[in-house]
């Protein structure tokens, strides 16, 4: 059950992640693009989104409060309805910067979103474990 609620949370942190950078770098588009489609599209993506995040939500909720469940339940991640106004308030096509848009740093380990951060990866993380004190 724990690696479920891992790879739930690692999925749910990145896409909240991807979303955010995704519209964030539309303010920098620099070519002709259909702006109402792609609009369209990344609000459609939002409202999928918003469905799996809160099924997710729901889900770790109803975990919290099952029999049986109350050793792991301390590690059941909070998942905040905040994360959802905030990658709606991302401002899109908001004004063309000239810079080039700084898709690493949204996407960095260390940034978070209402506590949502971009889970290491295996080669990141393995980095830090000391082999001779396994």
């Amino acid at each position: 059950m724990v690696s479920i609620i891992d790879e739930e949370y690692c999925l749910i942190s990145t896409l909240t992640h991807l979303i955010f950078v995704f519209k964030q770098a539309t303010n920098f588009i620099q070519a002709q693009v259909n702006e109402q489609k792609l609009k369209r599209e990344i609000i459609r993506m939002e409202k999928k989104f918003q469905i799996g995040y809160m099924a997710c939500s729901q889900y770790n909720s109803c975990l919290q409060k099952t029999a049986g469940f109350e050793d792991i339940s301390r590690i059941i991640p909070q998942l905040s309805e905040k994360v959802i106004e905030y990658i709606k308030d991302t401002p899109m096509f908001f004004k063309r910067m000239a810079q080039s848009a700084q898709v690493f740093k949204g996407l960095d380990y260390n940034t978070k979103i209402y506590n949502l951060s971009i889970p290491l990866s295996y080669g990141s993380a393995i980095k830090s474990v000391n082999i001779k004190e396994l």
